[in-house]
């Protein structure tokens, strides 16, 4: 036995270092061999470390350490994408995202990813990582084009349902990008494929009414037309915008409203009426440019549509950051006054928010102490008594609509008070 554990140990000690025992178990066999690619790199590469479809080894006989570094994948297929070589792009960058997942490029990468698919019609997979882009790095300066591109692929891929939903989403969270009058219109013509002559035309308008500058804005006025008229054969069948409507962005952001363009867009909203749609571009421009000389309107603005709609807990949340945010403003005695008429409203609509007209009661007091001579300062006295009265306070609504008479009694409001004085007593 023991000339036997001799003649092992000789045998072991002569057996080549490259030799290993078959375990059966591939993850602990491979477990010493197995080098993790994040952070670090192997110091050797692997026996075949490019798949079959790569473009070639990325590295040279001298140098074979660099096969797979961040910067050569990323640098060579930024290249290639913009050399036209989309496929051997998307090899290089696919790469660098699988092996670099957390690299400070990555949505960059993606973007372009996306962009060569969508350049060889490869629609699916564009849309795949359009919407990692999208989904994943919204403050990607590109994200807003990602999600336009969702929709637009869907439109070619012949899924027209998908796509509108797409569409809408879009719309929503990036109102201020300069695709959205795009999105409209194709929209238009995808409501137009599904026979939906209703939503074509509101999604037509949407082009005509508010993006008179838009590059679709001739083909939506023709549309919406014939729609309107009632026609049901066009002269000339309408057409997608082709495959590639837009140049490749990169390495260009893409063009951003600035805070007056937003602050526009917004109040031409609030003054037709679309209340919503004003709120999210105010919202947006307060968002994107915080310091701007326009954010404390597009703040007293948002208020004023939550109030336009009858929303009062929203409108009176909204005008309390107002003038809590913007003390300054030269809206800030406005504010303070529709503030108080929205408590004022909110406490009249039941029993339970009587709270609410003593809080408007004491505003308005305040208002005409602070702003003597302002134009609502004798409405803000009468409003005070009015609040008192709701309230069951008599003679504090009696000292209110006197005082409206005492210190203004040319206005419009003290007429009101005397009215009120002589129905009280």
């Amino acid at each position: 036995m023991k000339s036997f554990l001799t003649g092992l140990i000789l045998l072991v000690i002569l057996v080549p270092a490259s030799f290993a025992f078959n375990t059966g178990n591939l993850l602990i066999d491979n477990l010493a061999a197995r080098v993790d690619s994040w952070p670090g790199q192997p110091t050797q590469p692997p026996t075949n470390p490019i798949p079959p479809s790569w473009p070639g080894n990325p590295g040279t006989p001298e140098n074979p350490g660099n096969y797979e570094s961040a910067e050569y994948l990323f640098s060579t297929g930024r290249q290639a994408y913009l050399q036209g070589n989309f496929y051997n792009a998307i090899q290089y960058l696919r790469r660098f995202i699988d092996r670099y997942p957390y690299e400070y490029r990555v949505a960059e990468a993606s973007y372009l990813v996306a962009e060569a698919y969508l350049r060889l019609n490869d629609f699916y997979n564009a849309i795949s990582f359009y919407r990692k882009v999208s989904n994943e790095f919204q403050h990607y300066s590109q994200a807003h084009r990602a999600a336009y591109f969702v929709g637009y692929c869907l439109v070619k891929a012949g899924d027209y349902r998908l796509a509108i939903g797409e569409f809408r989403n879009f719309i929503s969270r990036f109102p201020t990008s300069e695709l959205v009058d795009d999105a409209w219109y194709v929209s238009g013509k995808t409501y137009e494929q599904l026979g939906d002559r209703a939503n074509a035309i509101l999604a037509y308008q949407q082009v005509v009414y508010n993006y008179s500058n838009s590059n679709y804005y001739q083909q939506a006025l023709e549309r919406l037309t014939f729609l309107q008229n009632g026609g049901t054969t066009y002269p000339t069948p309408p057409e997608y915008p082709p495959t590639n409507p837009i140049p490749p962005s990169y390495p260009g952001n893409g063009s951003i409203l600035s805070d007056y363009e937003i602050y526009q867009r917004g109040h031409n909203e609030l003054i037709s009426g679309n209340y919503q749609n004003a709120i999210t571009y105010f919202r947006e421009l307060v968002r994107q440019y915080p310091s701007s000389a326009w954010a404390d309107d597009a703040s007293y603005w948002t208020g004023e549509a939550w109030r336009l709609q009858q929303n009062y807990p929203e409108a009176i949340r909204q005008f309390e950051r107002m003038t809590g945010q913007y003390p300054g403003s030269e809206l800030y005695s406005a504010a303070v006054f529709i503030l108080a008429e929205c408590e004022f409203a909110n406490g009249r609509i039941s029993a339970a928010n009587r709270s609410y007209l003593q809080r408007a009661a004491g505003r308005f007091a305040w208002f005409q102490q602070n702003y003597p001579a302002d134009r609502q300062a004798a409405d803000a006295l009468v409003r005070a008594g009015e609040c008192y009265e709701t309230l069951g306070e008599y003679s504090s609504a009696k000292f209110y609509y006197q005082r409206t008479i005492d210190l203004y009694p040319n206005s419009s409001a003290a007429i009101k008070a005397r009215e009120k004085l002589s129905n009280m007593w």
